[in-house]
């Protein structure tokens, strides 16, 4: 009887919590960027464009003229 309530405690803990992490797994897609960094594709608000892959945790950065005609409020420092 344990090992039926161990294996019901695990498939319910598969069904309800791990399964929904799973189907939201995507891949994206990285091209090479002068050798050793990495880039990717990506539209914004239906504007492509090429931006570098960075994992420093930090904040996303647009220039000017990426963002030209897009409802976009900058803030933080200029």
């Amino acid at each position: 009887m344990r090992k039926f309530i161990i294996y019901l405690f695990a498939l319910f803990t598969f069904l309800f919590v791990l399964a929904p992490f799973a189907a939201a797994q995507q891949t994206i897609k990285l091209e090479r960027f002068r050798k050793a960094l990495w880039k990717i594709h990506v539209t914004v608000k239906g504007k492509e464009g090429d931006f570098l892959f960075d994992t420093g945790g930090g904040q996303t950065h647009f220039t000017d003229e990426f963002v030209h005609g897009m409802d976009c409020r900058f803030w933080g420092r200029g």
